[in-house]
């Protein structure tokens, strides 16, 4: 009988050990799961912001290679010469303007805003001249035209020591698409410079495995509006890229749970 005593008293002891033992370890796998868990989200959130913040950078620089590019135009000296006539019909007014637009094609040809650009549109401010540069968009006649009775120059402005004004806005010529717009005005002329490049330079953020994506211009916003599901703090979290547009910025979204 005491030794079944005994056998009983040590079974008892090794459950109450092992039921001791459950509610200590379990809790304490719980949290360090928890944990474990909370760090994996934290680096993935860090990778995931780290490639936008990368995609930003590059967009950013392709746009301020947009800026010089224009800037460019505006100052050289063979822009400046073909805006000297009024007329291709003026004699030499033909021949200046083939200069200008070797020039231009040259230039281009080694700046990173060819890879997106659409075309680029010489006028005067009173219409009697104008010539084009384009890739991706085909010249028309009534270019300068559109563009001096579009609301993107009649809004047209010059911030104090800037010789170029970036915006998001749309191409001049159908079908109308969202794009990206560069003006400057042509040193010592009343003419201007139009640079159109497509909306394509955002697809690095847009049409990638970074989801979630949108490039947002006051109440505008691209590739489409933003859905209203994305706009719940407690699901999403939005975090803000500027971008070398004035009042522009890249706005992604992620999950939550990738909050640090």
């Amino acid at each position: 009988m005491a030794g079944k005593r005994q056998g009983k008293l040590k079974t008892r002891i090794i459950i109450s050990v092992m039921i001791s033992f459950i509610a200590v370890w379990f809790p304490s796998i719980s949290i360090l799961f928890s944990h474990m868990n909370a760090l994996v989200f934290d680096e993935a959130g860090k990778v995931v912001r780290e490639q936008m913040s990368n995609e930003a950078e590059s967009i950013n620089a392709e746009l301020y290679s947009l800026v010089d590019a224009v800037a460019w135009i505006c100052s050289a000296e063979s822009i400046g010469d073909a805006f000297r006539f009024k007329s291709i019909e003026e004699p030499g007014g033909a021949m200046a303007v083939l200069d200008a637009q070797d020039d231009i094609a040259t230039y281009m040809a080694a700046s990173p805003a060819w890879n997106h650009l659409n075309k680029i549109v010489l006028f005067s401010a009173d219409g009697s001249l104008s010539f084009e540069y384009v890739k991706w968009r085909s010249g028309s006649m009534s270019d300068a035209e559109s563009i001096l009775s579009s609301d993107s120059f009649a809004s047209l402005s010059f911030p104090p020591g800037a010789v170029v004004q970036l915006m998001l806005s749309e191409t001049i010529n159908e079908p109308r698409q969202p794009a990206v717009i560069a003006y400057g005005k042509i040193r010592n002329s009343e003419a201007y410079v139009y640079a159109e490049i497509s909306a394509s330079i955002f697809n690095g953020i847009t049409q990638s495995s970074i989801s979630n994506a949108y490039i947002v211009s006051g109440d505008e916003a691209y590739p489409g509006e933003i859905p209203a599901a994305l706009m719940d703090g407690k699901a999403w979290e939005a975090t803000e890229y500027e971008t070398a547009i004035p009042g522009c910025s890249i706005i992604h979204f992620i999950r939550a749970f990738f909050k640090t």
